[in-house]
């Protein structure tokens, strides 16, 4: 039987949901087209399709485990040319090595791993973050999840299907441990997952709002602003001539 490559990542009714919500975030952190993307757990390319197409050649760097699920996400989601046009970079292993990779010389801005240490025990969590703090920019933002809990999980292995947990305290002290400082997001997540952010620079988690509020409550007052210049625009006598006849005569 054929494995199915989207199912074999999550939900499947989920697939489009978390493609959408990973480029969000990466967006709501400062991901731009110029900025650099190493993507830990790349599957078969659920977010990597936005990020692609979006980042510039050369821009896109993933690391996953089963080659075929690239290559599933490749031919079903994205397209061969795709190689042409953009330049993706992948390597596949499970010991989280980069070196396969052509990262820049001064670090990849960004770094993904969207439900990876939801499976990882707590050997492989400490060596993805080392590891990460080795190709990660100065300013750069690694962008995780995982699954907190209130004990953490004590095997060696990794752990799929299935979830496990970990502490906050112990996700900082691994984060310490790798020269990385940690900040916990009120951001919702779909199969509940806790978000973190780690960084090297303090100042650049200090730049990120914390809570989506903020962020509805930066787009209302936007929305409201927006509204009273519309306004006053209306109340400029031109203006309201030019509606009273559009009114009144039709356009």
């Amino acid at each position: 039987m054929t494995q199915n490559y989207r199912a074999f990542v999550g939900p499947e009714n989920k697939y489009d949901v978390m493609s959408a919500i990973q480029f969000i975030r990466l967006f709501q952190i400062g991901l731009r087209g110029d900025s650099t993307l190493l993507e830990i757990g790349a599957g078969s390319l659920r977010a990597a399709r936005l990020f692609i197409p979006y980042l510039k050649e050369n821009h896109y760097f993933g690391l996953e485990p089963e080659r075929w699920l690239v290559e599933d996400g490749l031919s079903k989601e994205l397209g061969k040319d795709i190689f042409t046009i953009k330049k993706p970079h992948f390597v596949y292993n499970r010991e989280f090595n980069f070196s396969g990779l052509s990262l820049p010389s001064q670090g990849v801005d960004y770094c993904l791993a969207q439900s990876i240490f939801s499976h990882t025990s707590v050997q492989q969590f400490q060596m993805a973050l080392s590891k990460v703090t080795e190709v990660l920019a100065p300013k750069g933002v690694f962008i995780a999840t995982y699954v907190r809990g209130e004990k953490d999980y004590g095997g060696d292995q990794w752990v799929y299907p299935g979830c496990v947990t970990f502490r906050a305290e112990t996700v900082e002290r691994m984060a310490e441990k790798s020269g990385l400082i940690v900040r916990e997001m009120e951001w919702l997540h779909p199969n509940d997952q806790t978000w973190v952010l780690f960084a090297k620079d303090p100042a650049k988690l200090n730049a990120i709002a914390v809570s989506d509020t903020v962020l509805l409550d930066e787009y209302v007052n936007t929305i409201t602003e927006l509204r009273r210049r519309i306004a006053r625009v209306k109340s400029f006598l031109p203006i309201k001539v030019l509606l009273w006849m559009r009114n009144k005569f039709g356009s």
